[in-house]
């Protein structure tokens, strides 16, 4: 198998997404998982939600509510991909894929994207994260085993370093990340700087 990656896009446009929903696209079950969790994290009476409420969710949403699916390493050939589409005109799907047969899902749009340089892909990193430098010890270190897990492609470390600004915080006039060793923990357990596996 290759390390060319997709990013297949369904709207024309990048904006700003009321909604931002990433899953393991590895298999069924992990986009199920994925989808559940988000539909339930909205709170406020979704706390019940299962998988197909969140498509239900995206696909009514309205055109000043945009949103951005982000099915992340499609690879496994049997998972019906279209089936966790939603439908409707205000949403952005975006594949990441080493299968080049899931090219084929984009309307006319689809981006090969090859790997970049070790630093290359922290300095993308730290950019959609929006992160300043210096990063402490600690979170270098996370850098870069993360931009090492996601293969140095951009289209796997542009929505890690997304997701990662998406879900920090200011509180108290005060900037709190979420770090890259949270998201470590969160998508590759056990590989955080001093953890036994690696």
């Amino acid at each position: 198998m290759s390390n060319e990656w997709f990013a297949l896009y369904t709207a024309s446009d990048f904006i700003r997404y009321t909604h931002t929903v990433f899953v393991d696209a590895s298999s069924a079950t992990n986009i199920k998982v994925d989808l559940r969790a988000w539909a339930r994290s909205l709170g406020d009476g979704h706390e019940k939600e299962d998988w197909d409420d969140a498509l239900r969710i995206l696909s009514n949403a309205s055109h000043d509510q945009p949103w951005a699916l982000i099915m992340d390493g499609a690879d496994d050939r049997t998972v019906r991909l279209v089936s966790f589409f939603p439908t409707g005109s205000s949403g952005t799907i975006i594949i990441t894929s080493r299968n080049k047969e899931v090219s084929n899902l984009a309307k006319p749009h689809h981006v090969e994207l090859g790997e970049m340089r070790a630093d290359e892909a922290l300095a993308l990193l730290q950019k959609a994260a929006r992160r300043e430098d210096p990063l402490s010890p600690e979170e270098l270190e996370s850098a870069k085993i993360l931009v090492e897990k996601l293969d140095y492609l951009p289209g796997a470390i542009v929505p890690a370093g997304k997701y990662c600004h998406e879900l920090s915080a200011t509180i108290s006039g005060e900037f709190q990340p979420y770090t890259f060793t949270q998201y470590l923990d969160l998508f590759f357990p056990g590989s955080t700087p001093g953890s036994k596996a690696s």
